[in-house]
This record gives structure tokens, sequence and C-alpha cells, in this order.
């Protein structure tokens, strides 16, 4: 359970009693895959209904990680590092490198 929360097993033993406990009711009780209580997602009888919202600037970042892995298609990994290791792409709503055309 530990590692659930990325303690070592002596990193979750040093918490205060009553965090650990609340760490343990919270695995007992809720689904690590949806969040939900585990008494209702585990539930057959129980209907779901997928839902969508939208969001404009996770679009925007998908849209230039897919022109980034079509531009650089071609590129093989190696020994050298591919144009993509180590790169991040984050949003901003300021274009705050006019002139990298790394898109």
């Amino acid at each position: 359970m530990a590692r659930r929360w990325g303690l070592a097993p002596s990193q979750f033993d040093a918490l205060p009693e009553d965090d650990r406990e609340l760490m343990i009711a919270e695995d007992e009780l809720v689904c690590p895959s949806c969040g939900s209580l585990k008494s209702v997602c585990s539930d057959p009888e129980q209907g779901w209904y997928p839902q969508r919202d939208f969001c404009s600037n996770a679009a925007t970042y998908e849209a230039t990680m897919r022109k980034l892995r079509h531009k650089h298609k071609d590129n093989e990994a190696g020994p050298s590092p591919h144009p993509l290791d180590g790169v991040t792409v984050w949003m901003s709503t300021q274009d705050l490198t006019p002139d990298d055309t790394f898109v």
C-alpha cells in the first residue's frame, strides 16, 4: 500500500498514526482506477455513461505532439538522442519564444 502513495515502508511508518489510518481507509474504500467508492464502481448493476469535456489547452497540446511525432517519424532511436528525447511541451497563453519554430 505504501508504494501506491509513493512512499517507502519506512516513510509510511514514520507518518503520524492518523495519517496512516486515513491512507489505509482510502486504500480500502476508494478505487485506484476511477477514484469512486469501490462500493459504487464495483456494482455490476450500476450504469455508467461516458461524458466529455473540452479543453482548448489540452487540444492544442495534443495537436502539437501529433505534429512533432509526425515531423520526427523517420528518426530512429539509436545511440545518440532522438530529437524528441528530453523535450517537454507545455502551454502558455503568451508566445514566450516567437522565434522557436520547433513544431
